[in-house]
């Protein structure tokens, strides 16, 4: 049942995808290309990092680094809107990282884990492409086709997306329920520096390559923001269900976390435009003329 929420998640990912969107991304594509290499080159050396440095067992590791190579998270769009980051960056990087992680998801999970456990690349390209690359696609064609009929429908894509996240990892949540109290601690841990990693590092290498705020919020979400639910379900099909268990904690932690810290930029945004208005008020009030006799 896991395949078929996902892929009504990632037909309804496809439904909220406009040519519009991908406009000013192929004007200026270098945030794009930085963005998706550092989802794919930070997020799963991060995550194989902190599984080896907090010594987890090899299932627990698999599926940390499993999360860290999927592409980012379906909700990422909406917290860089909340966030008053570059939206439409934002949408090129979950719709490009998606596609790509046909490829790139498979071949990162043989480079860092096949020493460790039997990694079966070929049915993760398959499950990639059956459950995220063609219902994304037909979605994308419909709304392209049929953008009137469409329209009204991809407007509850956040909601079924939360509905569906739920559906796919509270069967995992059920079927590891003896192991969660031994591993809780160190994946709320893991989770946690996973996560908040690859939003500092997403932030910080954008801000080297001195791309305004919008820019650096999106990719710092997109790149900290990953989609745990397919990490969870690719997980539960082709590994032991144990490696699903830092996908369920990271998907906690994310929704929990996210809304807070998007929230958090906007009123720092917020703040900082009343005091420039502020100043800006004073500043006309002492040009007047009244103000000068």
């Amino acid at each position: 049942m896991g395949k078929w929420f996902m892929m009504i998640v990632m037909f309804g990912m496809g439904l909220t995808l406009t040519s519009g969107d991908f406009k000013p991304i192929v004007r200026h594509p270098w945030p794009l290309v930085v963005g998706v290499v550092c989802q794919f080159v930070i997020m799963p050396a991060l995550a194989f990092g902190i599984a080896t440095v907090l010594q987890l067992s090899p299932e627990l590791t698999l599926g940390l680094v499993l999360v860290g190579s999927v592409a980012g998270g379906i909700g990422s769009n909406v917290m860089v809107y909340m966030s008053k980051g570059d939206v439409a960056l934002s949408v090129a990087m979950t719709t490009f990282s998606t596609l790509i992680s046909a490829i790139a998801t498979p071949a990162l999970m043989l480079l860092y884990m096949n020493q460790l456990l039997p990694v079966p690349a070929a049915n993760l390209v398959m499950s990639i492409i059956q459950v995220v690359v063609i219902p994304v696609t037909i979605g994308a064609l419909l709304r392209s086709y049929m953008p009137r009929a469409t329209r009204e429908a991809a407007r509850t894509v956040p909601l079924v997306s939360a509905i569906g996240m739920v559906l796919i990892l509270a069967p995992m949540v059920a079927i590891n329920q003896e192991l969660l109290v031994s591993v809780a601690g160190v994946l709320i841990i893991a989770g946690i520096l996973h996560n908040v990693g690859g939003l500092f590092l997403g932030y910080t290498v954008s801000a080297a390559f001195k791309m305004p705020v919008p820019q650096r919020r999106a990719i710092s979400i997109e790149v900290g923001m990953q989609n745990s639910a397919l990490a969870a379900m690719l997980a539960h099909v082709h590994f032991d269900p144990i490696t699903a268990l830092p996908a369920v904690f990271i998907s906690v932690w994310t929704m929990l976390f996210l809304p807070i810290l998007a929230n958090r930029w906007r009123f720092r945004d917020e703040k900082a435009k009343r005091s420039g208005g502020v100043k800006r008020h004073t500043m006309t009030i002492k040009d007047t003329p009244e103000t000068k006799h």
